[in-house]
């Protein structure tokens, strides 16, 4: 037994998981430490130098357990550290998604988002370096972050602990998000055959369909322990429709329009 088993052995109830995401550099790790404490530990994800961190934290009697991972900047990339978020993210399927980020480049925290959102779990935004917002004279209307995504956004300055404990409420409140990306007639269809041979676990099924378009090679090695060989031919094949609808890689044109909805927001 190793020492992240260990410890997860002394919690034998967990009530969730949260796993923490964002782009490189918006404080993921000044969070979770706030969120932890003390009560965590480092380990190097398997088989690699990456660091991830796993803490714990109780909060109106219920223990949550937290997953911090590296900087990322899309579940469909195929870079180190975003293959290991995916990885962790499909490992834990029951969990809550909470995406830290700042107000640099809103564009690219809204596409984070609704990458995000089509994963179907429960989704914060922590809008984190809230004194700099300040300082520039940001403003961010949460109430319409809310209607447009249905998820909870808090801010947060996480190196002076400010917002830690409307951030606690928030992951006690979450909710899946009731966005969705709406793809043309053609991409939709494929995307709702291959969500029919992944039916069993709906929660997944949209997402797993997205893997499928974007990187079906990727995602084959976590989707076999999970679903029968047929299974995984059949949705490879379906996805090859999908290839012949674009003159450029199918990747490129999905990505278009994924950006094209972040600008719309």
């Amino acid at each position: 037994m190793n020492r992240l088993q260990k410890k997860r052995a002394t919690y034998s109830k967990i009530y969730k998981r949260i796993i923490i995401v964002g782009h490189p550099n918006v404080g993921k790790s000044t969070i979770f430490r706030r969120l932890c404490g003390d009560n965590s530990i480092i380990y190097n994800y398997p088989d690699t130098s990456i660091e991830i961190g796993v803490g714990w934290f109780m909060e109106d009697n219920k223990v949550f357990e937290v997953i911090d991972t590296p900087g990322g900047n899309s579940i469909y990339s195929n870079s180190e550290d975003d293959s290991i978020i995916r990885k962790i993210i499909l490992e834990n399927e029951d969990s809550i998604i909470l995406q830290v980020t700042d107000t640099r480049n809103f564009k690219r925290t809204f596409l984070y988002t609704l990458e995000l959102s089509e994963l179907g779990l429960p989704i914060i935004l922590d809008f984190n370096m809230a004194d700099e917002m300040r300082a520039r004279g940001i403003s961010i209307d949460f109430q319409k972050v809310n209607e447009i995504f249905g998820i909870n956004a808090v801010r947060t300055t996480a190196d002076e602990g400010e917002g830690i404990d409307e951030l606690k409420e928030a992951i006690l409140t979450s909710s899946p998000p009731n966005f969705q990306i709406k793809y043309n007639d053609n991409i939709e269809q494929v995307i709702n055959e291959i969500t029919d041979v992944f039916e069993k676990n709906k929660k997944f099924s949209r997402a797993y369909a997205n893997f499928y378009l974007f990187l079906p090679e990727s995602v084959e090695e976590i989707f076999k322990d999970k679903y029968p060989e047929e299974s995984i031919a059949k949705a490879k094949s379906i996805s090859k429709i999908v290839y012949d609808c674009f003159d450029s890689p199918v990747e490129i044109e999905l990505t278009k329009l994924k950006v094209q909805n972040a600008i719309n927001i």
